[in-house]
């Protein structure tokens, strides 16, 4: 579980991604996620540009 401080786990992070939370700070807005002790900021990150790939993937294909 990424955001353990709130309890936000790697699926609710994604969900969160996918209408338009592309930043920390929205993922933040939206669920708490990183906003306590910071040190899931860069896991929060990853799970952002994971979830943007197959957008960008799409786009160039």
């Amino acid at each position: 579980m990424p955001a353990t401080c709130f309890g936000v786990g790697t699926l609710q992070i994604a969900a969160a991604v996918r209408p338009g939370n592309t930043s920390v700070r929205a993922v933040g807005r939206s669920l708490r996620a990183g906003t306590n002790c910071s040190s899931c900021r860069a896991e929060i990150r990853a799970i952002i540009e994971s979830e943007s790939l197959p957008e960008v993937q799409a786009s160039c294909g």
